[in-house]
Order: structure tokens, then sequence, then C-alpha cells
């Protein structure tokens, strides 16, 4: 019985950290994207300055959370996101414009197709 009982508190531990590893990342998918399209609409309006000090904060939020995802999630997908997200303050800051946006817009779909992977569905898992 003791057995039984230690199997289903292993199976709990397993499936909140799953729910918890999920929970962030949900978060994290939510507001990077908020910040992207924040950044996006201030370039475009010719705020680049703005656009370039929000790209820094976007830096600072996926250095902070990204610590936490490696040790749930393949490593490959993260270091595209943390070198991209390194690379747009410099952009902004210096003006050009045009890749600053293609950088933003992949970003984005770094982010969502990095949530879409993480999600458990069978296509995932098998």
């Amino acid at each position: 019985m003791k057995r039984i009982f230690l199997a289903i508190a292993i199976i709990l531990i397993i499936l909140g950290c799953a729910g918890w590893s999920l929970h962030s990342l949900y978060q994290f998918k939510n507001q990077g994207l908020a910040m992207l399209d924040e950044i996006s609409n201030y370039a475009k309006n010719g705020r680049l300055e703005t656009a370039a000090a929000k790209a820094e904060e976007f830096r600072l939020l996926w250095r902070d959370v990204e610590g936490s995802f490696i040790q749930f999630i393949r490593r490959d997908p993260l270091e595209q996101i943390t070198s991209a997200s390194s690379r747009l303050p410099s952009l902004g800051e210096y003006g050009d414009l045009s890749q600053f946006l293609a950088l933003v817009e992949e970003l984005k779909t770094l982010v969502e197709d990095l949530w879409e992977d993480e999600l458990p569905l069978l296509h995932n898992i098998i």
C-alpha cells in the first residue's frame, strides 16, 4: 500500500512541475508578445528610441525567465530567442528600422513557436 501512495505522490509531483512550467511559459508568452507588439508600434510610429528602450526591457525580461526555462525546455529555441533579443536593442538604438522590425517579427514567431512546441499535445510528444 505504501508503494501505491509513493507512486501517486511521484506522479502528482511530476504533473505539478509540468503544470507550473506551462503556466510560467504561458505568462511569458502573453507578456512577451504584448511587449513585442508595443515595440513594433513604437518603431512604426517613428519612435525608435522608445522602441529600443522597450527592446532592452524585453531582453531583461527574457534574461530573467530563461534560467527557469532551461530546466524543462530544449536549449536550441531558448538560444535563438536569446540571440535575437540581444541584437534588438542595438538595432533600435542605431536606427536600422527595417532590420529592427524584421527581428521583432522573428522574435514573435520564436515565442509563439516555443509555446506551441511545449504544449502537451500528441504531435509534440510523438
